[in-house]
């Protein structure tokens, strides 16, 4: 959370000195909310605008890390200055309010991705990255329902309308396909554009076909921000489609409940495309919403923010898993954010399921190693 510094000349060296005690650390929940790194440039009104979504939040920053022993506040005059980089607030944000038995399903898992529940099965499934596992969750039994070859990094789980799963590995650069006893059945390597580059995330259409992402080479196409994102679409009749491409990372993609839009997230431009849906046809690409800067890692990592995985409710709302803001973003069909859901531990979630009745929250956290399951509104 954001520390603040106002204070009088006269104060001012007691109030640096018990900052400097107190040591910056990543994000994490507490009893009063969030811890937070400050860092360049950050101001206590622009940090209350920004997580607590009003200017007079900025005594509630201030009351909440007094009640954490964060230090000294003395006087106002000083809210809009910047404060001192690398010290430690407390952003009272709001927290799900169960206990940690409660709330976390898994952890020490291998960088977990891609999450799904299927109502069909009354089951959620889930990946692990760095684990190559796509595990099955039923019944709050944990199973195995496919290794995969090491290093593959499968990243994202989707089911068609006949049964069969299909699988995204964002390391081999492949799209699989699964029968439902976990056997693989198809292979796909490469499109139009060649072969595929970091295949990130999918979605199934009410056709069969099948979208994905592909987000590009981390290490040189993420760092330099060239747009190498693309989309593709597996027809029902097995041809594969490039649907766009010159996307900034493009990550996770959903779609409409009415099937006439198609979303995409760009998360080095920490942004969500949307395009006009026909058929399996995409068109009229066009930014849907800009996100916050809202990072609650510590400063060197910030510039990964932005949407990871995303799914969508039965009002078209998106709820999108904002990495390293610690939070989930509700956004509305009009691509207003009305709810900012944070997670009670860590800070880089990647995915996010919606439970049948839309109650509930199973996400995904990386740095971390969880599966949550989170209570909403």
């Amino acid at each position: 959370m954001t520390f603040i510094k106002f204070c009088r000349r006269f104060s001012a060296f007691l109030i640096l000195s018990l900052l400097l005690a107190w040591p910056a650390v990543s994000a994490a929940a507490t009893r009063d909310g969030v811890e937070y790194v400050v860092k360049e440039g950050d101001a206590l009104e622009k940090l209350a605008l920004i997580y607590l979504g009003e200017t007079e939040g900025v005594q509630k920053i201030v009351d909440a890390t007094l009640a954490a022993g964060g230090g000294e506040f003395l006087g106002q005059e000083e809210f809009q200055n910047p404060l001192p980089a690398g010290r430690k607030l407390i952003l009272p944000v709001r927290l799900t309010e169960r206990d940690p038995a409660e709330y976390l399903l898994f952890d020490g898992l291998k960088f977990p991705e891609g999450v799904r529940y299927f109502p069909e099965e009354e089951a959620l499934y889930f990946v692990e990255w760095e684990g190559d596992v796509i595990w099955k969750l039923k019944d709050g039994q944990k199973s195995l329902f496919a290794a995969t070859q090491k290093g593959d990094g499968p990243n994202g789980v989707a089911r068609d309308p006949s049964g069969d799963f299909w699988v995204v590995f964002y390391s081999s650069g492949k799209l699989a396909r699964y029968d439902s006893s976990g056997r693989q059945t198809k292979i796909y390597e490469e499109g139009p554009a060649g072969r595929f580059v970091g295949p990130n995330d999918l979605v199934v259409d009410r056709d069969g076909g099948v979208f994905f992402t592909a987000s590009g080479d981390f290490g040189d196409d993420w760092t330099t921000g060239r747009e190498a994102g693309k989309v593709y679409r597996l027809s029902p009749e097995g041809e594969m489609e490039l649907v766009d491409e010159n996307i900034s990372y493009a990550n996770g993609i959903v779609i409409s409940p009415d099937g006439r839009k198609l979303y995409v997230n760009e998360h080095r431009k920490n942004r969500i495309l949307v395009y006009d849906l026909d058929g399996g046809a995409a068109s009229n690409r066009r930014v849907f919403v800009q996100l916050p800067e809202n990072c609650l890692s510590a400063g060197e990592s910030c510039f990964e923010t932005g949407p990871d995985g995303m799914n969508i409710d039965g009002q078209g709302n998106l709820w999108v898993a904002h990495y390293h803001s610690g939070a989930i973003l509700k956004i509305n069909p009009a691509g207003e954010t009305i709810d900012r859901i944070y997670l009670p531990q860590g800070d880089t979630p990647t995915n996010v399921a919606l439970s049948p009745d839309e109650k509930t929250l199973f996400v995904t956290e990386s740095s971390q190693g969880l599966l949550l399951k989170i209570p909403v509104e």
